[in-house]
């Protein structure tokens, strides 16, 4: 587990860049159900969290961020991760909102971009190659937010020669 850069919070996300793109969230419409978020409070109350992760190294993360109160907004592919699949996909993403965003598509920066510049925190468990070409990798994402913390879980670590595994 990587991270990168102290939490610094911010206010609301903004609003959407384009009408033809689904309502952006903003934060009289908050509600993760989190065990600390949902009473409103927790000691990452007011912390933003972007978790493109999927099946369980990365959702856990984010997971336990939420518990204790972040508003975690959960990345997922049109049709949702492969992972719903598992029995473990509920209980590592309790107390998140989603966000269903094709990563692949040409426009997804026009969601990426406010969504980054908006959280506190990004996570993922991409493989690195996967990550960049997407734009959620280190780089990509400090160039919208420089003093977001960035953390990525890796199947096979982060050295280039090992980084490609599939975990």
């Amino acid at each position: 587990f990587h991270v990168n850069g102290p939490p610094q919070v911010r206010h609301a996300a903004p609003a959407a860049p384009s009408s033809d793109l689904p309502a952006w969230p903003t934060a009289a419409r908050r509600a993760p159900v989190g065990a600390g978020a949902s009473a409103g409070g927790g000691p990452l109350a007011g912390v933003r969290v972007v978790d493109f992760g999927s099946y369980v190294a990365g959702p856990y993360g984010s997971q336990c961020l939420a518990d204790f109160g972040a508003d975690v907004i959960k990345v997922e592919p049109i049709g949702g991760e492969k992972a719903r699949e598992i029995n473990q996909f509920t209980g590592s993403n309790r107390g998140k909102r989603g966000i269903v965003l094709d990563l692949k598509h040409p426009r997804r920066t026009e969601v990426i971009g406010p969504l980054v510049a908006s959280a506190d925190v990004v996570m993922h468990n991409v493989r690195l190659a996967a990550a960049r070409k997407m734009g959620i990798d280190e780089a990509s994402i400090r160039a919208i937010n420089p003093k977001v913390v960035f953390a990525h879980a890796a199947g096979y670590g982060t050295m280039e020669s090992t980084a490609g595994g599939k975990a």
